[in-house]
């Protein structure tokens, strides 16, 4: 078990070890650093968004109507929102 030649062989069996492991913890910490980079903002942030972009539309929708311009909840029913969905106080009659 001395034998120089059996320690090499160990030493060199110990070293493509620790290079295999080295390279899975490179591969695992590119993986960890995409996802980091790459990850989804929460849902709600996504759905405030859509909100906002569904809101200004439909504002915007309501300005390029021919007088007399509809309100907002004749509109929202028209295309079959539910006004809870949008953000619309049906009390102020807007977002």
């Amino acid at each position: 078990e001395n034998d120089p030649a059996t320690l090499r062989s160990a030493i060199a069996d110990v070293q493509r070890e620790v290079s295999r492991k080295e390279d899975i913890l490179r591969q695992l910490n590119i993986v960890k650093a995409h996802r980091k980079k790459n990850q989804e903002e929460p849902i709600t942030n996504l759905i405030n968004q859509w909100r906002s972009a569904a809101q200004q539309a439909i504002l915007d929708f309501q300005e390029h109507m021919a007088e007399p311009k509809p309100g907002l909840k004749d509109i929202l029913s028209n295309f079959q929102i539910e006004p809870a969905v949008i953000g619309y106080s049906e009390d102020d009659d807007c977002f």
